[in-house]
């Protein structure tokens, strides 16, 4: 992203201080082109606040909760925990007996003392907890109001050359929103067939061909229903 770029961003998100925006504002006065960029993203802004907000499926919530409870430990875990577990002990000959004690019955009940179980099973056996990243809903949006068609393509989808059409809206707007995991993402726009950068990235990587992919963070996190913004 160029000086210009990050200028621009920053002016939108109020981040300059009252001396950088006057010599902001002076510059925009004498550069006509900075001037149009300023009203494209303005315009860009103002219309994805109009775009429909996407409600999460009903399970997404009772997902999150489950993912935020710890999971119920069984005997055998919590005795595997006590046994690996590092643990100050004094030295007494009466507290040594008790834990041979201890160690006595374990190996006993853990090399057949117990009834084995029916075959297909282990006594042993404890249900796994796996791991499902959440679902990310991302809007991604392109001004281009002379456009015919946009497409996107990128990781999320195997770089396939036909692409993931955006939809146009009245003021010129193109925007897709899609469901992604969480990671790092490469894209482009093809704009009637010709391959174009996103101007509003965060961050971009040469693709090896003369251009620059752009770059998604998709962030882990809940957002009130709200998709990420691309």
């Amino acid at each position: 992203m160029s000086d210009r770029e990050r200028l621009l961003h920053r002016f939108i998100d109020q981040d300059l201080s009252p001396e950088e925006r006057l010599a902001f504002l002076e510059t925009l006065n004498r550069d006509s082109a900075l001037r149009e960029r300023l009203i494209d993203m303005e315009r860009m802004l103002a219309g994805t606040a109009e775009l429909p907000r996407l409600t999460p499926p009903a399970e997404f919530a009772a997902q999150v909760v489950a993912r935020i409870q710890p999971p119920t430990r069984g005997f055998w875990e919590r005795a595997h925990e006590w046994l690996t577990a590092p643990h100050a002990l004094q030295w007494n000959p009466a507290g040594a007996l008790a834990t041979a004690c201890i160690l006595l019955a374990l190996a006993w009940l853990l090399n057949g003392g117990l009834p084995k179980p029916p075959s297909g099973g282990s006594a042993l056996q404890t249900a796994g907890h796996s791991h499902t990243a959440p679902t990310v809903y991302v809007r991604l949006a392109l001004m281009n109001p002379t456009a015919e068609s946009v497409t996107i393509t990128g990781d999320f989808n195997g770089w396939n050359p036909h692409g993931m059409p955006l939809v146009k809206t009245a003021n010129g707007l193109w925007t897709l929103t899609i469901p992604l995991k969480p990671g790092r993402y490469e894209y482009m726009y093809r704009v009637d067939g010709k391959w174009v950068t996103d101007p509003l990235a965060s961050d971009f990587i040469p693709d090896g061909f003369g251009q620059e992919n752009a770059v998604l963070d998709v962030r882990e996190g809940l957002h009130d229903g709200a998709p990420q913004e691309g």
